[in-house]
């Protein structure tokens, strides 16, 4: 390293330890620009800057932050020393701040692990700086149009930055036939979900068309939700893996995956069937590196997912729940509606799902395309009493729910976000859903709020 490198280097370090001990005292800890203020000083600071013993990237199109902030919380309750970006910060900046985390002021690692979530996109970039230990990969999936193309195109990228990694192992979910076969030559540990019995769905989109090695169509032997599940061409043979981590049963409170030493149960973090892969892959994760099946039991009963991810409560009988999607991606929507779709009960669901226009930021509903993507089919059901939708694409959404088959009178449309609440019942209701735009969760939290308080004065404004 030259003279000018490491001048460089030093005081990039030195300004970003020196502003998160500052941000830390002004309660503002969670804030990513010591990591862009190092990156700034020095360009190549992640890949200068000392690791911990342990680094584990997180990357995929849908459940990284909410695997993040459980092992972070993890490892916290173990009481190991860690750092992260766990808030959801996966850009450059956020990437930077968790490895600037990690160390002291003399470059010297002070944390045991490193836990950093990436943007999928980044890790082309990231990945040969930061040389992490372990990379898990949630999935790879139709996301925006503007930002990440198409899942092949995210997944070249991701290829090109774990092939730059020298030692790795990957923890690959095995029932993503888009991203379990990524960099062949890398050792490898595979988790996955049995059937869980749901009904075959048709989507709209079918991100999964073709085997990959000899063009033909290939059958399903069982989906979970999209194109999550095990297949097999009936041409060439290719199919899914064996998996290391199976969930063999999934029942209210707890799940059990078997492994090579036996079959041992896990609390059941979340509802929805991606939550359940989520729990998979911190299992796969922990078992590799050397958690007990016990400790890791413990560990997951005292955690929770994160309030950026999902609150609930129940207020006079009704179990209010406020669930975050990524806006702009068609597959983390259609999810979330299939899931919902599968609640029993009466329901009702709010959407707050759309960055408003607004002459200071500009029209940061970048496309509408992607609306038209989402499976509204779905909420084409007779047990969702309502669908209030907000923001400024309200009609945009009422189409394509309409082109769904749901009938006019069973839908409100508003541009402001919190007028939704005046228009919430309560009659004969049993759940009502929230579901708020990750870009902007802080309006959909406002909304929630909002409906828990009606709901609790009896549907009274």
């Amino acid at each position: 390293m030259s003279v000018l490198s490491k001048a460089k280097f030093w005081t990039g370090l030195w300004a970003g330890r020196f502003f998160i001990w500052y941000f830390g005292l002004t309660g503002q800890r969670k804030d990513d620009r010591p990591g862009y203020l190092a990156r700034r000083i020095d360009s190549t600071f992640m890949k200068d800057v000392a690791k911990a013993k342990y680094v584990v990237a997180v990357c995929g199109t849908n459940g990284k932050t909410g695997i993040t902030s459980i092992l972070a919380s993890m490892y916290d309750l173990a009481g190991r020393k860690w750092a992260s970006n766990n808030w959801g910060a996966n850009d450059f900046s956020g990437e930077a701040w968790a490895l600037l985390d990690s160390v002291n002021i003399f470059n010297k690692p002070t944390k045991e692990v490193t836990i950093v979530e990436g943007d999928e996109i980044d890790t082309k970039l990231v990945y040969p700086e930061m040389q992490p230990n372990y990379v898990i990969i949630t999935n790879i999936a139709r996301d925006s149009i503007f930002r990440n193309a198409y899942p092949e195109y995210v997944r070249d990228h991701m290829e090109s930055g774990i092939n730059s990694i020298k030692d790795v192992t990957l923890i690959l979910n095995g029932d993503d036939p888009i991203s379990f076969d990524i960099s062949p030559e890398k050792k490898r540990v595979y988790y996955g979900v049995c059937d869980m019995g749901y009904p075959q769905n048709t989507y709209g989109i079918n991100e999964f068309t073709i085997c990959p090695k000899c063009g033909s169509e290939p059958e399903y032997i069982y989906r979970n939700y999209r194109h999550i599940g095990r297949f097999k061409c009936p041409k060439c043979g290719y199919g899914s893996p064996e998996i290391d981590y199976l969930v063999t049963e999934v029942r209210d409170n707890d799940i059990v995956i078997k492994e090579k030493e036996g079959s041992f149960s896990y609390p059941r973090i979340g509802e929805e069937v991606h939550n359940v892969y989520n729990t998979a892959a911190i299992v796969a994760y922990m078992r590799t590196v050397g958690f007990s099946p016990e400790e890791i039991s413990d560990l997951l009963s005292k955690v929770e997912l994160p309030k950026n991810r999902m609150m609930k409560g129940t207020v006079n009988g009704i179990e209010v729940l406020c669930e975050t999607i990524k806006s702009q991606n068609s597959t983390a929507t259609s999810v979330m509606y299939e899931a919902i779709s599968r609640e029993e009960g009466e329901k009702e669901i709010v959407m707050v799902m759309d960055e408003e226009f607004s002459k200071e930021e500009g029209p940061l509903c970048e496309v509408g395309t992607y609306i038209y993507d989402i499976d509204y089919e779905f909420l084409n059901d007779e047990h969702i009493k309502k669908i209030i939708l907000a923001g400024d694409r309200c009609l945009d959404h009422k189409i394509r729910a309409m082109m769904a088959g749901i009938p006019e009178e069973k839908m409100v449309v508003t541009r402001k976000n919190l007028d939704a609440v005046q228009y919430v019942d309560v009659e004969g209701i049993d759940k009502i859903y929230v579901l708020r735009n990750y870009f902007k969760q802080t309006n959909g939290t406002k909304v929630y709020e909002e409906v828990l308080k009606k709901v609790a004065q009896g549907g009274k404004k």
